[in-house]
């Protein structure tokens, strides 16, 4: 018995050091190794208009700094709450094709009640709730004035602007929605404050000249434990979609089940699958090696959005894999050549040439290719794709 309860007590101890071993190493692994997770940046922009600094988050997408592509730009409003599940939204919806990837840019509140509501002269109620209002117009021209043209000169855009904004922030849409300059393409709109003003807009929404707003979006998502039983929101929709000539730009939802504030994050999803609902070309088409038709379908886009669509470099790549999968490689290899033509600067463009040849078993075109590639990944200065060149020129060469 005391020769049993020996080995306990040893085996006891044992394991007691192995444990304690394990933390040690671990803990000094996991010190070595404390990378963070970073899907943004946060920058300060000093406003002449508003008279203070506001700070801003910034996503790139995960191509940005290795290419010289343009995106369209999502300005979200109160980016301090919503940020972390639009980027996710953005990234998820452009890696599986389903809309482009987009630029992010959240601003930050200072004074939420002041920024995003227009005045309201008869409005004793909301101004002893709210304390100081009426600034919509004063945010509208720092948004158009200044935060619009520092990310146009410090960003690659295209041109194309969305609009997100909840409750306030969507009343802050709808103002500059109803403006002749309105400073956005596409506007996404949750639980917005239509009844705001002594429902203003509900008078003025019948005197709109409506022909402004054929190429125009418009996303309206309302909860259905939404604040006040009698919000508007649903009588505001009807009426656009009455006057709206072009009933394709237009959608409203209601979110059953979500309150006021719960809606924000299927509707982001929902109203960017909206507005890119054409976005990704239909499997017919992808699964044929018709490139005039691919050509075309994106040319009707570019007058879908007003700027040039060209065909996707990821789409050009779907399809040409979509034969090199079924062994049509020299019919692969001449589609992924359409990239060089599409994106000639793109290092990308050469790889994806070098990598169907690799695939077809013709080293020595592939490592022509994959040179090339690396010269573009020089020239443009981006050390990752550098690396992975370098390594797919050396398993090119061993072959």
């Amino acid at each position: 018995m005391c020769l049993v309860m020996g080995e306990k007590i040893l085996q006891k101890k044992m394991n007691n050091l192995i444990i304690l071993l394990f933390l040690l190493l671990g803990t000094n692994l996991f010190a070595q190794n404390n990378e963070k997770v970073v899907i943004g940046d946060i920058i300060t922009l000093n406003s002449k208009v508003l008279n203070e600094e506001r700070a801003l988050y910034i996503y790139l997408p995960e191509s940005y700094h290795e290419s010289t592509f343009e995106y369209p730009v999502l300005y979200l409003l109160d980016a301090e709450w919503d940020f972390h599940h639009t980027t996710g939204t953005v990234e998820f919806l452009s890696g599986s094709g389903k809309i482009p990837e987009l630029i992010v840019v959240g601003i930050v509140n200072t004074n939420r009640s002041r920024d995003l509501t227009p005045e309201a002269p008869n409005d004793e109620e909301s101004k002893q709730f709210w304390g100081e209002i009426g600034g919509a117009a004063n945010f509208k021209s720092f948004i158009q004035s200044e935060l619009i043209p520092f990310i146009d000169s410090n960003y690659r855009t295209v041109g194309y602007n969305i609009f997100r904004g909840q409750s306030f922030g969507g009343l802050f849409g709808v103002f500059d929605l109803f403006h002749t300059d309105k400073d956005f393409n596409a506007y996404i709109l949750t639980s917005p404050s239509v009844r705001w003003n002594e429902n203003i807009f509900f008078k003025e929404i019948e005197q709109l000249d409506f022909e402004k707003y054929k190429n125009t979006k418009l996303y309206i998502g309302e909860a259905e434990f939404d604040w006040g039983d009698d919000n508007g929101i649903k009588e505001f929709s009807t009426l656009w979609d009455k006057y709206n000539e072009n009933q394709n730009n237009f959608h409203y939802k209601l979110y059953e089940g979500e309150g006021h504030s719960s809606l924000v994050f299927d509707a982001t999803n929902d109203a960017l699958k909206f507005i890119y609902q054409n976005w990704k070309a239909p499997d017919s088409l992808m699964n044929s090696v018709d490139l005039k038709s691919l050509e075309q379908y994106y040319s009707n886009l570019s007058k879908e959005f007003g700027y040039e669509v060209k065909v996707p470099m990821d789409q050009v790549i779907r399809l040409a894999n979509n034969q090199l999968r079924n062994k049509n490689y020299q019919a692969g290899i001449e589609i992924a050549k359409e990239n060089i033509k599409l994106y000639p600067e793109q290092p990308q463009a050469y790889w994806h040439v070098g990598d169907a040849y690799s695939l077809a078993g013709k080293h020595k075109e592939a490592l022509g290719y994959f040179e090339q590639a690396l010269g573009k990944a020089k020239a443009l200065k981006i050390s990752d794709l550098v690396e992975q060149y370098e390594l797919s020129i050396k398993r090119a060469k061993d072959k």
